[in-house]
Formats: structure tokens, sequence, C-alpha cells
């Protein structure tokens, strides 16, 4: 292997910086992904670690109140360049400690009868999205879904009824505090 000139070295902090990975900058010098490595972490040019992820996904979920784990998954490969598989992983931990919580909509299983949630779901494009947001976010989701919900039942004479069908699906399906909050603007 022969080593590199300063203008390859400079490339590559070049191609860095505007957000090239390993190894597409390796590809486009025709050098080892290890060699480029080298010369990042030499110059302090390597991605964030896993804390540094973690405290930027947090930050995105305290920002907005709430986020789509599609949306924060895309974001962050975009921004760091890592799989979404470490992206979900790192969102996990959080929901672990407890700094993250998350809850997904889902309709009625394989086999059943479809319900008033099921229907809103797929009228909104919500069905088996997952929703991530912080206890202070908490209030602004359900403030949302419970527009949107509304929003997507059809309106008729009998529009209490539907609402109060859609509250018996949801009572199922959510977690019984947050149930509770999305019940208040339904």
């Amino acid at each position: 292997m022969r080593r590199l000139s300063r203008e390859e070295i400079q490339k590559i902090t070049e191609l860095r910086r505007r957000g090239l990975t390993i190894k597409e900058i390796a590809q486009r010098l025709g050098r080892s992904e290890v060699a480029v490595f080298y010369w990042l972490k030499r110059f302090g040019l390597t991605r964030p670690r896993k804390e540094g992820v973690k405290r930027e996904i947090l930050k995105l979920v305290r920002e907005y109140g709430f986020i789509t784990r599609r949306d924060l998954l895309e974001s962050m490969v975009e921004k760091y360049g890592i799989s979404e598989y470490t992206v979900y992983t790192y969102i996990r931990e959080l929901c672990r400690e407890g700094r993250v919580n998350s809850i997904r909509l889902l309709g009625a299983g394989m086999g059943r009868k479809p319900n008033r949630l099921n229907r809103v779901l797929r009228r909104t494009g919500l069905a088996n999205t997952v929703f991530l947001y912080t206890s202070e976010g908490a209030d602004k989701l359900a403030r949302y879904l419970a527009k949107t919900f509304i929003l997507a039942l059809p309106s008729s004479p009998n529009f209490k009824y539907e609402v109060h069908g859609l509250k018996l699906c949801l009572r199922e399906r959510l977690p019984l505090s947050f149930y509770e909050l999305i019940c208040r603007y339904l």
C-alpha cells in the first residue's frame, strides 16, 4: 500500500466536510476504507459516536414535541451516514431509558372485523405509524391525533356515536395514560 499524498489527504478532508461517507470517499480516490478512516480519525472528522447521535435524536423529539419514527430514521441516516438499524437501536435504548416514549397506531389484526379505528387510520394514512414523543410532547401529539381522527370521521347525524366508537377502539390499543389524554380532545 502506497502512502497518501498531501493532495489526497486534503481531498479526503474536503469530501468528508461535504458529507460523503468513508466508503464513497474511498471509491472516489481508489483507496481502501481503512486508509481513509485512518486519516479522518487523525483529523477528527469521523462521525459522532453513539451518545452524540442519541443526544441529537432526543433534541429533535423535544424540538418538535413528537415525530414519526420513519421521519427520524431518514433524518439521522442522511445527517450522519449511519444505518437505519443503528438509529433504530438508539431509539429503542432511549425508550428503555424512559427518555422517549413511543406509540404505534395499529388497527385490527388479520381476520378481525374492521372497525372505526381501522377506517380512520386508513383515511389518514397513519396505519402502523410509530410516533416518538417526550412527556412534554404527549399533549401536543394527543391534540394532533384527535384533530386528525375527527377530520377523518364521516360527518353524519350520528357523529357523537362515531366518536364514542373510536374512543372504545382506542382504549383497547393505547396505554391508559395516553388514552385519557387523547380523550380530552375527542
